[in-house]
């Protein structure tokens, strides 16, 4: 995820890796709700493929990458079927 690039979400390996750099401005970037949300589908999509996802967000000078990755894990661990 970075500004004015456009990168495709396909997998060509047996496992993910998503950088999160920020969707409206570059370093400086607190995901929305709905952006979370999203990435959480895509991330619940390729978990169903049986592939192992790692995603990290950029250590921004606000620190609202550590609150993204945390809400992040949230959306997905509830979107996961119970075990």
């Amino acid at each position: 995820s970075l500004p004015q690039y456009e990168t495709p979400v396909l997998a060509t390996a047996p496992f993910v890796y998503i950088r999160f750099h920020g969707s409206g401005e570059m370093y400086y970037y607190n995901y929305r709700p709905d952006e979370l949300a999203s990435w959480r589908d895509i991330i619940v999509r390729f978990l169903g493929e049986g592939r192992s996802v790692y995603a990290y967000f950029n250590n921004d000078p606000n620190g609202w990458a550590v609150q993204n990755a945390l809400e992040l894990t949230r959306l997905v661990s509830e979107a996961l079927p119970v075990r």
